[in-house]
């Protein structure tokens, strides 16, 4: 079990997963040859045992739920689907600049008007780009390319360690309150 605080030591720990040796078992097994078998692997697709769904993990953890953008359909059709993207450039998607916070409310008013719910946002504020051999042609911009959704601690870990799979460890209540009396001066309102 590692806590948070180890993933910022230099180097930064990786917790130890069998993941990729799954992967790669898995992504042969299916007829991929072994450049391509690392070639998925390196850039964080994974297909895990027991399951007919390849990951992108760095989109998400181990749903089982097949949407066509960050967990694909485990077959050859996608494999090769995946394998001949590669130079996609990606698609257009609304990427705005604001100004201030009344420009984004109207924005996100606007948005959430289009899809018929209310949106909820992470809060990254800025473009993280992302470089691997096979991108995620969903979530690549023509102009801007791939864009990280990683937390920044998960960025640093993956700078050092680019094949790392560990998961997410739910904080404990200890932690989480030794986090927030660290950061933050609780007695001022």
């Amino acid at each position: 079990m590692h806590g948070y605080w180890q993933y910022y030591d230099d180097p930064p720990m990786c917790p130890p997963s069998t993941n990729v040796s799954e992967s790669e078992a898995r992504l042969a097994a299916l007829g991929c040859t072994a450049e391509e078998v690392e070639t998925l692997t390196e850039s964080g697709y994974l297909a895990l045992e027991d399951s007919d769904v390849l990951i992108d993990r760095y989109y998400g953890g181990e749903l089982l739920r097949i949407d066509e953008r960050t967990r694909y359909a485990l077959d050859n059709t996608t494999l090769h689907n995946l394998l001949s993207a590669q130079g996609s450039k990606g698609r257009r998607f609304l990427v705005p600049t604001v100004h201030s916070p009344s420009e984004l409310r109207t924005i996100v008013q606007e948005l959430e008007a289009q899809v018929g719910y209310r949106l909820v946002f992470r809060g990254q504020v800025k473009h993280y780009g992302l470089e691997r051999k096979l991108p995620n042609s969903a979530m690549c911009h023509p102009e801007l390319g791939e864009t990280s959704l990683l937390p920044s601690v998960w960025r640093s870990v993956f700078r050092q360690h680019p094949t790392c799979t560990g998961h997410f460890i739910p904080w404990t209540l200890l932690e989480w309150s030794s986090l927030l009396y660290q950061s933050f001066d609780l007695r001022c309102g």
